[in-house]
């Protein structure tokens, strides 16, 4: 299970979803209903479950590849290599014990790949994750932002636990949100810590959206960054978000100027 969310605490649970999911990260019993071996003739591969078709204002997974490829690098994947895996990857979340355990919701809905109600696309590499998320309209499209943000607050740190028979797996998760400007409708920039067995990754993103089109992209960082170090990757990830953003829905989403800071000396 690759991190997939890219803000949030999906690399936490990917982290320890790789050790119940089966070698290679496979999920156990993947196939959902209407792909059980039994169901298959002899010498007939198994069907793959495919998402929904595209409704309200949602693009189609084409659109969205093409955005990508011409914008981002590396392997590209959409809702349809993972659908066929949620039911039972959500079964594997509710096994999860987060403290506090208010977070746990959060926790487990941000390490789904495809958020609810949405259709999705990736790009992946060693520098960069990209993705592009679409849904039916701008009120949901804006309620996984505000969740995302609402989240972030009340859930800056937190613990995800995963019991297995050889030990716990133990993930600790800090979340700071960073200052941002964009041109788009909302914006959210965090820097992430995740913890385990005293080893620690990092990560900056940013998150935008416009209309119902919502793009992250983030970047793995050596270790957390100083206010004006940070400033500056969400200065180069907005801008990356925003360019795909703009392929997907026709605006110009250039920033605002920054306001000067005010001084205080020369208001006395």
């Amino acid at each position: 299970m690759r991190p997939l969310a890219l803000l949030t605490p999906a690399l936490t649970c990917a982290l320890l979803l790789t050790s119940c999911l089966g070698e290679g990260g496979d999920v156990p019993g993947a196939g959902g209903e209407g792909a059980q071996p039994g169901d298959v003739a002899a010498g007939q591969s198994e069907p793959t479950l495919t998402a929904p078709e595209p409704t309200g204002e949602q693009l189609d997974h084409d659109e969205m590849r093409e955005a990508l490829d011409t914008h981002a690098s590396g392997s590209i994947t959409d809702t349809d290599d993972y659908w066929e895996h949620m039911r039972d990857l959500s079964t594997e979340l509710q096994r999860l014990s987060v403290d506090p355990n208010e977070c746990k919701p959060y926790v487990t809905a941000s390490a789904l790949p495809v958020p609810s109600a949405a259709l999705a696309a990736f790009a992946e590499d060693e520098d960069e994750h990209t993705a592009v998320y679409t849904f039916p309209d701008t009120d949901a499209a804006q309620t996984y932002v505000d969740n995302e943000q609402r989240a972030a607050g009340q859930c800056g740190e937190h613990t995800v636990t995963r019991e297995l028979e050889g030990g716990d797996i133990e993930v600790t998760t800090e979340i700071s949100e960073l200052e941002i400007l964009s041109g788009a409708d909302s914006h959210l920039a965090l820097q992430q810590e995740i913890s385990q067995d005293g080893s620690s990754e990092h990560l900056i993103g940013v998150v935008l959206r416009h209309e119902a089109q919502v793009t992250a992209v983030s970047r793995p960082v050596e270790a957390p960054l100083g206010e004006n170090e940070a400033e500056e990757v969400v200065v180069e990830l907005e801008a990356a978000a925003a360019t795909i953003l703009e392929d997907l829905t026709g605006a110009d989403l250039d920033p605002p100027e920054p306001q000067p800071e005010d001084d205080e000396d020369d208001a006395e």
